[in-house]
């Protein structure tokens, strides 16, 4: 086993004899293979019919006690006595029965007919008439209103249209156009100078970014060794 080198070959023989597919299959077993053993399955067995024995027609009562029963006992219900009636009834007195706290601390006091108000007038008897406002307020003092001038007559011919003035160009210079202002484009170069590049065809990254610089790729070699079976003859 020492001298097994990385792209050997492996042929594998039981007591010098040629093994089977499903012999070489079972040597090269894997860890769930080994440790979830596969069990063969017993052949079920066919159940016995019992022919169901035959019930009366008439179901019988069910004679058993059950914990209900034991503890519960059903006892006889003992006879009521008859009330006695009273010797005596009461009835209520026809005559007062007293004061309440209520009428004894607001008496009732018949007032004289002196004392009595006169009736209040109408108020549309002393109501006045409403007078116009005759003060000035800051609206009116503020906003004087102008005399009405006399409508001037109308001419028999119409009057022609005043012509528009033409519009002036803008010759101010705003805040924007003082603080962007406008540079010549640099020229173009020309394509003859190099090989005709198209802009749809991505290029490839050149650079080198952070993540290539922290995590270098590093390429490890692992050994591998095959096992065959002796083929058959």
């Amino acid at each position: 086993m020492s001298k097994i080198q990385d792209g050997d070959v492996v042929v594998v023989t039981l007591g010098d004899r040629r093994l089977t597919s499903k012999e070489f299959a079972r040597l090269l077993q894997t860890t769930n293979q080994r440790d979830y053993v596969e069990h063969p399955l017993s052949v079920p067995k066919a159940p016995v019919v019992k022919t169901p024995p035959k019930l009366p027609a008439v179901p019988l009562p069910f004679d058993g006690v059950t914990s209900y029963k034991s503890e519960y006992v059903k006892h006889p219900l003992s006879k009521r006595e008859a009330a006695a009636k009273p010797a005596s009834t009461w009835t209520p007195l026809k005559s007062s029965t007293g004061k309440s706290t209520y009428e004894e601390q607001y008496p009732w006091r018949d007032v004289p007919l002196s004392e009595i108000r006169a009736p209040l007038p109408s108020r549309e008897a002393t109501r006045r008439k409403s007078e116009p406002f005759t003060g000035c307020t800051s609206y009116m003092r503020d906003y004087v209103k102008p005399p009405m001038e006399p409508k001037k007559p109308e001419t028999a011919s119409p009057a022609r249209p005043r012509p528009r003035a033409a519009s002036l160009p803008f010759e101010g210079k705003s805040t924007y156009e003082a603080e962007y202002t406008k540079k010549p484009l640099s020229p173009r170069p020309s394509q003859s100078l190099g090989p005709k590049v198209s802009t749809l065809e991505p290029l490839p990254f050149q650079g080198s970014s952070e993540y290539q610089h922290e995590f270098l790729k590093k390429e490890s070699h692992q050994p591998r060794i095959y096992l065959e079976p002796e083929l058959l003859a």
